[in-house]
Protein backbone atom coordinates (compact mmCIF):
# COMPACT_ATOMS: atom_id res chain seq x y z
CA UNK A 1 0.00 0.00 0.00
CA UNK A 2 1.29 3.29 -1.27
CA UNK A 3 2.04 5.97 1.96
CA UNK A 4 -0.20 8.74 2.06
CA UNK A 5 0.84 11.89 1.00
CA UNK A 6 -0.48 14.66 3.20
CA UNK A 7 0.45 18.67 2.42
CA UNK A 8 1.46 20.30 5.95
CA UNK A 9 -0.19 22.81 4.32
CA UNK A 10 -3.81 22.69 4.20
CA UNK A 11 -6.38 23.00 6.18
CA UNK A 12 -7.61 18.99 6.44
CA UNK A 13 -8.30 18.14 10.19
CA UNK A 14 -6.19 16.28 12.31
CA UNK A 15 -6.69 12.49 12.43
CA UNK A 16 -6.88 11.12 15.97
CA UNK A 17 -3.29 10.11 16.58
CA UNK A 18 -2.17 13.45 14.94
CA UNK A 19 -4.54 15.21 17.49
CA UNK A 20 -3.03 13.33 20.76
CA UNK A 21 0.15 14.06 19.66
CA UNK A 22 -0.96 17.98 19.55
CA UNK A 23 -1.74 18.00 22.59
CA UNK A 24 1.08 16.12 24.50
CA UNK A 25 3.01 18.95 22.88
CA UNK A 26 0.73 21.44 24.44
CA UNK A 27 1.05 19.72 27.47
CA UNK A 28 5.13 19.85 27.84
CA UNK A 29 4.99 23.67 25.98
CA UNK A 30 3.04 24.32 29.52
CA UNK A 31 4.38 22.11 32.22
CA UNK A 32 8.12 22.79 31.12
CA UNK A 33 8.60 26.62 30.41
CA UNK A 34 12.07 25.87 30.64
CA UNK A 35 12.61 24.35 27.16
CA UNK A 36 10.92 27.38 25.61
CA UNK A 37 13.68 29.68 27.52
CA UNK A 38 16.55 27.98 26.34
CA UNK A 39 15.31 27.46 23.13
CA UNK A 40 15.31 31.64 23.04
CA UNK A 41 18.61 31.84 24.78
CA UNK A 42 20.40 29.72 21.94
CA UNK A 43 19.09 31.30 19.30
CA UNK A 44 19.96 34.84 21.01
CA UNK A 45 23.43 33.59 21.49
CA UNK A 46 23.82 32.38 17.86
CA UNK A 47 22.41 35.58 16.47
CA UNK A 48 25.01 37.84 18.50
CA UNK A 49 27.51 35.15 18.07
CA UNK A 50 27.15 34.97 14.28
CA UNK A 51 27.11 38.78 13.89
CA UNK A 52 30.66 38.98 16.52
CA UNK A 53 32.19 36.45 13.59
CA UNK A 54 30.98 39.06 11.25
CA UNK A 55 28.47 37.09 9.24
CA UNK A 56 25.12 38.53 8.24
CA UNK A 57 22.21 37.09 9.35
CA UNK A 58 19.85 39.98 8.40
CA UNK A 59 16.69 40.43 10.47
CA UNK A 60 15.31 37.33 12.16
CA UNK A 61 13.05 36.72 15.17
CA UNK A 62 13.04 32.92 15.00
CA UNK A 63 15.00 30.26 16.28
CA UNK A 64 15.45 29.96 12.49
CA UNK A 65 18.56 31.70 11.63
CA UNK A 66 19.40 32.58 8.15
CA UNK A 67 23.46 33.10 7.35
CA UNK A 68 23.65 35.56 4.00
CA UNK A 69 26.04 34.10 1.68
CA UNK A 70 25.72 35.91 -1.32
CA UNK A 71 26.16 34.05 -4.55
CA UNK A 72 24.48 30.34 -5.03
CA UNK A 73 27.73 29.25 -5.88
CA UNK A 74 29.65 30.25 -3.00
CA UNK A 75 26.94 29.17 -0.71
CA UNK A 76 26.79 25.76 -2.23
CA UNK A 77 30.28 25.53 -1.73
CA UNK A 78 29.95 27.13 2.59
CA UNK A 79 27.01 24.71 3.07
CA UNK A 80 29.21 21.80 1.04
CA UNK A 81 32.10 22.25 3.25
CA UNK A 82 29.80 23.00 6.32
CA UNK A 83 28.84 19.26 5.64
CA UNK A 84 31.60 17.73 5.53
CA UNK A 85 32.96 19.25 8.84
CA UNK A 86 30.27 17.50 10.45
CA UNK A 87 27.69 20.58 10.44
CA UNK A 88 24.11 19.97 8.81
CA UNK A 89 22.66 22.97 7.62
CA UNK A 90 20.22 24.08 4.19
CA UNK A 91 21.16 26.13 1.53
CA UNK A 92 18.62 28.62 0.03
CA UNK A 93 19.09 29.59 -3.02
CA UNK A 94 17.67 31.94 -6.10
CA UNK A 95 14.51 31.53 -7.32
CA UNK A 96 13.87 31.20 -3.40
CA UNK A 97 15.52 34.10 -2.57
CA UNK A 98 16.58 36.96 -4.30
CA UNK A 99 19.84 36.95 -6.79
CA UNK A 100 22.53 37.29 -4.86
CA UNK A 101 21.41 37.18 -1.37
CA UNK A 102 21.59 33.22 -0.81
CA UNK A 103 21.46 32.55 2.61
CA UNK A 104 22.99 29.09 4.71
CA UNK A 105 19.69 28.71 6.84
CA UNK A 106 20.85 27.11 10.32
CA UNK A 107 17.74 26.45 12.80
CA UNK A 108 18.13 25.16 16.54
CA UNK A 109 16.40 23.41 19.34
CA UNK A 110 16.12 23.34 23.27
CA UNK A 111 18.12 20.20 23.46
CA UNK A 112 21.38 21.69 21.39
CA UNK A 113 24.33 21.82 24.27
CA UNK A 114 26.57 25.09 24.65
CA UNK A 115 28.88 22.11 23.10
CA UNK A 116 26.39 21.73 20.19
CA UNK A 117 26.53 25.01 19.44
CA UNK A 118 30.26 25.89 19.91
CA UNK A 119 30.64 22.90 17.54
CA UNK A 120 28.66 24.81 15.09
CA UNK A 121 30.22 28.34 15.69
CA UNK A 122 33.91 26.90 15.18
CA UNK A 123 32.81 25.39 11.68
CA UNK A 124 31.20 28.22 10.53
CA UNK A 125 34.45 30.99 11.70
CA UNK A 126 36.90 27.96 9.76
CA UNK A 127 34.72 28.16 6.61
CA UNK A 128 34.00 31.42 6.44
CA UNK A 129 37.51 32.76 6.96
CA UNK A 130 38.34 29.68 4.70
CA UNK A 131 36.05 30.86 1.64
CA UNK A 132 37.06 34.77 2.56
CA UNK A 133 32.96 35.45 3.73
CA UNK A 134 34.20 36.49 7.15
CA UNK A 135 37.41 38.58 8.08
CA UNK A 136 40.53 36.23 8.90
CA UNK A 137 41.33 37.57 12.57
CA UNK A 138 40.06 35.52 15.68
CA UNK A 139 37.05 37.33 17.20
CA UNK A 140 35.48 35.18 19.08
CA UNK A 141 36.91 33.51 22.55
CA UNK A 142 37.61 30.07 22.58
CA UNK A 143 37.91 28.03 25.41
CA UNK A 144 40.25 24.74 23.32
CA UNK A 145 41.76 26.73 20.45
CA UNK A 146 42.77 23.81 17.72
CA UNK A 147 43.80 24.39 14.59
CA UNK A 148 41.46 22.82 11.43
CA UNK A 149 43.38 21.68 8.18
CA UNK A 150 46.64 22.74 6.96
CA UNK A 151 46.28 25.94 4.79
CA UNK A 152 45.43 29.17 5.30
CA UNK A 153 44.41 31.50 2.64
CA UNK A 154 43.66 35.37 2.77
CA UNK A 155 40.82 36.92 0.92
CA UNK A 156 43.29 38.16 -1.29
CA UNK A 157 44.74 34.52 -2.27
CA UNK A 158 41.59 33.08 -2.15
CA UNK A 159 40.00 35.92 -4.94
CA UNK A 160 42.50 35.57 -7.03
CA UNK A 161 42.68 31.43 -6.67
CA UNK A 162 38.93 31.81 -7.66
CA UNK A 163 39.11 33.98 -10.18
CA UNK A 164 41.69 32.04 -12.25
CA UNK A 165 39.28 28.97 -11.52
CA UNK A 166 36.38 30.24 -12.96
CA UNK A 167 37.98 31.59 -16.03
CA UNK A 168 39.94 28.48 -16.39
CA UNK A 169 36.28 26.81 -16.12
CA UNK A 170 34.74 28.73 -18.46
CA UNK A 171 36.42 30.57 -20.50
CA UNK A 172 35.22 33.33 -22.53
CA UNK A 173 34.96 32.99 -26.50
CA UNK A 174 37.57 30.19 -26.35
CA UNK A 175 40.03 32.62 -24.81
Amino acid sequence: MARRFRNESSNEPLISHEHDLFLVALEIVEQEPERRERLWANARRMQKEFRTLGFDTGVTETPIIPVIIGSNELTFRFWKTLFEEGVFTNPVVSPAVPEGHAIIRTSYMASHTDEHLDFVLDRFEKVGKHLGIIPGGTRRARTNERRWGRFTFSKDRLTAATKTWLKNLWPLNGK
